[in-house]
């Protein structure tokens, strides 16, 4: 099995210490390349913290699980897509091994609807900026 770990574009650091945590027979290669593309090559993508990267993933229906217990604020993925969030580490081990050997999908049509509609324009109103202020104030406030 191959890892492919990119840092957020911003921070342009790799935390080592992933390496420590993964079995000896797993492949870990650090990447700075597209992260769209990365995506679009991979069976899985593990976002760790708040990013619309994982936007990407979502429309392009690839299993995505997120993972909400690396972040200190909600994210938008544990709202709207709560059958891909993993609360702890052992629960992200256990959905990476669900997509993987049992073929379960976690992102159902309906949820990625409104999670498109809440990062676009959460209200239908012609302030998006505004909106996407509230709804970010909205998600920090609630944790």
């Amino acid at each position: 099995m191959n890892i492919i770990y990119k840092p957020h574009t911003r921070h342009k650091e790799i935390d080592l210490r992933v390496k420590e945590l993964l079995n000896k027979n797993v492949r870990l290669i650090y990447s700075y390349k597209n992260t769209a593309s990365l995506m679009s090559m991979s069976d899985i993508v593990l976002l760790c913290g708040n990013s619309s990267v994982a936007l990407h993933a979502v429309i392009d229906a690839k299993p995505v699980i997120f993972a909400e217990y690396t972040t200190m604020h909600p994210t938008y993925y544990s709202k709207y897509l709560k059958e891909c969030t993993s609360m702890s580490e052992d629960e992200a081990l256990s959905n990476i091994e669900n997509i993987l050997y049992k073929n379960i999908k976690c992102i159902k049509n309906n949820s990625k609807k409104k999670l498109v509609s809440a990062f676009i324009n959460p209200n239908n109103s012609k302030d998006i900026i505004e909106d996407y202020y509230n709804l970010t104030c909205d998600l920090i406030h609630t944790q």
